[in-house]
């Protein structure tokens, strides 16, 4: 990949960066890519080879490139830190392969440490404006680490939702973080950009890459904003692989702009708690990606019954107008468990940590139901037949696996070991390649469960090539299995 012709340019109110974006191995047109905002703060702006390389590695990574070639130069600072965070990921997704070299046209320069003020990230939910309230009640408004504006990314076109559903939710954004910022007495600056254009696999976005476009977006403001928060999404106890994660986000940073990520301190209900006695943001809360409501929030998704619970706990949710209820009864508590909305531990233990709260305040039809998760998706595991301990049982010692299951998409699995997120596939190339290299990493074994059969029909070219390339050497209700070691007789 090379990414050429970096520009900054202010015309018709709007101060933009722009980049030629030029696949070397992928099979992809060239793309241009482009950040903007509000030319109030063309200050700030500037194309900033740091912040591209920061947004391209991981897409150029995924789509097989050997090399990313920023025009330019590059913070030493920078290259090496990125290093360290491939290598995480290396970690986290040893399928990857080796990431591509990191290339620059005029060299490796350090950048200094700025004098510039301090920025968060914005969009509404409970972990941006925990950290943004933090901040404000621990830090002094001139201390160098106080959040003096708020960055709210309009990326065009979010994983699963069309531009429409896209440009609607945003429009709710702008409201909703336009308010708190303006109590905060802090500058709210609306961001709009392709630069997921770079790759549309919604579970690398989230899994994998996330974080770096938050990060990438503040080189490009680094001009005047020196440090930037990104706001967790898990305690240290929930901690497993994801796209913004306290083992990446600082390895974004170069010498010029620091990346932090905050919140850790912090569990879910805990910020819940914090935002809750900040009447501007109780009001004004968006954690749901669904229709309108006439709320702010729909009510119904399993964001939204998870914070009015949490809200219900500490007694603040008939005082909230952002979500169309002002209460939760166990029916709609049940849902998240009947419409499978929780698939993992991680999200169980948002639910369980509310249970002592729930508990004082006398909601003990609460506690039932949120007790009950934990054994409903240990028996939903078993009942699938295709948890790690079960497979060690059909497949040989020793043999490592590759398992597609719903409840783990694409989850790359060891017997009796946990799984490693290998993602949903953009498109039947991806799928191929992915494949492929999900067995020079290993894997022995490909498992389909009975809920993602359809893979094999979806991605047409890649069942087309198990079946040519690979015995199938299970297949019934239950699985079907592809030895990866072995052509079909």
């Amino acid at each position: 990949m090379h990414i050429s012709d970096l520009q900054t340019r202010v015309e018709a109110g709007r101060a933009r960066v722009e980049a030629w974006v030029t696949w070397e191995d992928a099979a992809r047109e060239p793309l241009r890519l482009f950040v903007e905002t509000d030319a109030r703060f063309a200050d700030a702006l500037w194309a900033d080879p740091n912040g591209l390389a920061v947004a391209a590695l991981l897409p150029a990574w995924h789509a097989g490139e050997r090399r990313l070639l920023v025009d330019g130069t590059l913070c030493p600072i920078l290259r090496d830190n990125l290093k360290a965070a491939c290598e995480t990921l290396r970690a986290w997704y040893p399928e990857s392969g080796p990431p591509p070299a990191l290339e620059t046209s005029q060299g490796f320069k350090p950048r200094y440490p700025a004098q510039g003020q301090a920025v968060s990230f914005l969009s509404g939910g409970i972990d941006s404006l925990a950290t943004l309230r933090s901040n404000k009640l621990c830090l002094p408004p001139d201390h160098p680490g106080a959040i003096r504006a708020s960055i709210l990314v309009d990326v065009i076109r979010e994983p699963g939702l069309s531009e429409e559903e896209t440009a609607r939710q945003h429009a709710k954004r702008v409201a909703v973080s336009s308010a708190v910022a303006a109590e905060a007495g802090i500058e709210a600056i609306s961001v709009k950009t392709n630069l997921l254009q770079l790759d549309h696999d919604g579970w690398f976005f989230s899994f994998r890459w996330h974080g770096a476009v938050f990060a990438a977006t503040s080189h490009l403001l680094g001009k005047r904003f020196a440090k930037a928060y990104i706001a967790s999404s898990y305690t240290p106890a929930l901690l497993h692989p994801w796209g913004s994660h306290p083992l990446l986000d600082p390895y974004y940073s170069a010498g010029n702009v620091q990346i932090e990520h905050h919140g850790l301190h912090m569990s879910r209900f805990e910020k819940v708690e914090l935002v809750a006695d900040w009447p501007v943001a109780l009001q004004n809360i968006l954690v749901c990606q669904g229709q309108d409501s006439g709320a702010t929030n729909c009510g119904a998704c399993e964001k939204c019954v998870r914070t009015m619970t949490a809200l219900v706990a500490y007694g603040k949710l008939q005082e909230c107008h952002a979500f169309p209820l002002d209460d939760v009864s166990p029916e709609l508590l049940h849902t998240v468990q009947e419409y499978e909305m929780i698939w993992s531990e991680h999200n169980i233990a948002f639910y369980e940590e509310m249970i002592p709260a729930l508990t004082d305040r006398g909601r003990d039809d609460l506690v039932e139901v949120i007790q009950g998760f934990r054994l409903w998706l240990a028996s939903k595991q078993e009942s699938r037949g295709l948890t790690p301990g079960l497979l060690a049982h059909s497949l040989p010692i020793g043999a490592h696996a590759a398992l597609v299951d719903r409840g783990h998409p694409g989850c790359f699995a060891q017997p009796e070991r946990s799984g490693r997120y290998w993602g949903m596939p953009s498109d039947d190339l991806t799928a191929v390649r992915e494949l492929e290299a999900l067995r020079e990493s290993g894997a022995d074994y490909l498992v389909f469960g009975p809920e993602t059969f359809w893979w094999l029909d979806y991605y047409a070219q890649l069942g087309a090539h198990l079946r040519s390339k690979y015995k199938c050497i299970q297949q019934d209700k239950r699985c079907q299995v592809f030895d990866l070691r072995v052509a079909p007789d």
